[in-house]
C-alpha cells in the first residue's frame, strides 16, 4: 500500500501475468491501455502471449510507474542501496530500452525483496522531460509512503 498524487491514473489488468511475474498496478500521468494485446486459450485457461507497457508513448513531462511482483528460483538479490518500508532495497537510475521506446528520458528501478525466498516487488518508473527532478521527487514521496505488511 502507498500514496501517490491525485493526477496519477491507476490501472490494473488481470491478464498481465506470466509464470514468474505479474503486474500489481500501473500508474501514469497519461492515458493507459490494456498492455496485453494478444492471448491464447489453452485447456480452458487463459495464457497471455504478448504483453507490453500500458502506455504507447510518453508526452513531454509525463511518466509511467509500474509495480510488479516476481518470483524466480535461485534469484540473486541486487546490491541494496536504500530502504523502503523498513526493508533493504535496491534503487538504480538508468535509461532502460523499454522506457526509451516510449520516448522516456530516465528510468528508476526499485527492487524490494519479499519475505518469501526468491521473490521480490519491483517498481519501474519511466520519465520524460522536462521537469525530471519534480517527477523523481513525486516517485520518492510515493516510495517513502510504501507499507508492506510483515510476512510479505
Amino acid at each position: 500500500m502507498f500514496r501517490y498524487p491525485a493526477n496519477w491514473q491507476a490501472a490494473t489488468w488481470t491478464d498481465d501475468v506470466s509464470a514468474d511475474s505479474w503486474m500489481i498496478v500501473s500508474l501514469s500521468t497519461t492515458a493507459q491501455q490494456d498492455p496485453c494485446v494478444s492471448s491464447l486459450t489453452i485447456g480452458g485457461g487463459r495464457v497471455q502471449a504478448i504483453c507490453r507497457q500500458p502506455v504507447v508513448a510518453l508526452p513531454p513531462g509525463r511518466m509511467l510507474v509500474m509495480w510488479s511482483e516476481h518470483g524466480l528460483r535461485n534469484w540473486h538479490e541486487p546490491v541494496m542501496t536504500t530502504m523502503v518500508s523498513g526493508r533493504l532495497a535496491s534503487e538504480t537510475y538508468s535509461m532502460e530500452n523499454w522506457c526509451k521506446r516510449l520516448g522516456g528520458s530516465a528510468t528508476i528501478t526499485v527492487v524490494i525483496p519479499r519475505s518469501l525466498a526468491d521473490n521480490w516487488y519491483q517498481m519501474d518508473a519511466c520519465f520524460r522531460g522536462p521537469a525530471l527532478a519534480a517527477s523523481e521527487a513525486q516517485v520518492a514521496a510515493m516510495l517513502s509512503s510504501v507499507q508492506i505488511a510483515h510476512g510479505w
